[in-house]
């Protein structure tokens, strides 16, 4: 059916373009939808991430990197911080902490004082929905695996198999229930089969969220 993953990966991205399946819970059909391939954000390569955006913020020059937004976060939480104790708390070169709270002034998300930095504009998460797919050939017992750490940026994540290969993993539908990821079967001629949806839940990470929000506005932008 599929000689490679590569393969499975673009089928199922014709797929989802093509078509609304009721039961993958995005809008597809929505011009904010915007489907990522190979997204690394630091917990594996999800192969296709599926995201809903409510809202279509204006386009920017700069896009914020991990760095900025483990700053963001240190200085959303403790009001008016110093240079010196976010130096303390990340242990990196003053150069960089500078640099990245330059960017953060330049977005209005913070605003410098005399000794401190505080809190401006509150940062805005505009993806609403964000499915992770960990598409495989063989071996579900690693995909499983995979597609459990992308909970950390998504609100459900599946396993993807070629429906006459994902018979293995479902005679252990129960360990995708007890780690709360879902099983797909997929066929060029048929579609998607819901072996297990999860149910949606809060991604683990915010910086993960942030970081994922960050990627979908730039390809929105770039589009």
């Amino acid at each position: 059916m599929f000689d490679t993953e590569q393969q499975l990966v673009d089928q199922v991205t014709c797929q989802l373009k093509s078509s609304l399946s009721m039961r993958i819970p995005v809008a597809l059909n929505c011009k904010n939808q915007v489907i990522l391939h190979e997204v690394n954000l630091g917990y594996g390569i999800a192969d296709i991430v599926l995201t809903q955006c409510v809202e279509f913020p204006e386009r920017r020059n700069k896009y914020l990197n991990l760095l900025e937004i483990k700053i963001l976060k240190i200085i959303n939480e403790n009001s008016g911080v110093t240079v010196e104790s976010i130096i303390e708390k990340t242990r990196l070169p003053r150069r960089k902490i500078i640099s990245a709270i330059h960017s953060l002034e330049n977005l209005e998300l913070v605003r410098s004082g005399k000794d401190t930095i505080i809190p401006f504009k509150k940062y805005t998460i505009t993806v609403k929905k964000i499915i992770a797919i960990e598409a495989k050939l063989h071996n579900w017992q690693r995909a499983l695996k995979q597609a459990y750490r992308y909970k950390w940026f998504s609100h459900k994540s599946f396993v993807c198999l070629p429906s006459n290969r994902v018979n293995p993993a479902r005679k252990h539908i129960e360990k995708f229930k007890k780690m709360g990821v879902g099983l797909i079967g997929f066929c060029e001629d048929k579609g998607f089969q819901i072996f297990h949806s999860p149910r949606t839940e809060k991604p683990i990470s915010d910086e993960m969220t942030i970081m994922l929000n960050e990627r979908v506005l730039s390809a929105l932008h770039a589009s």
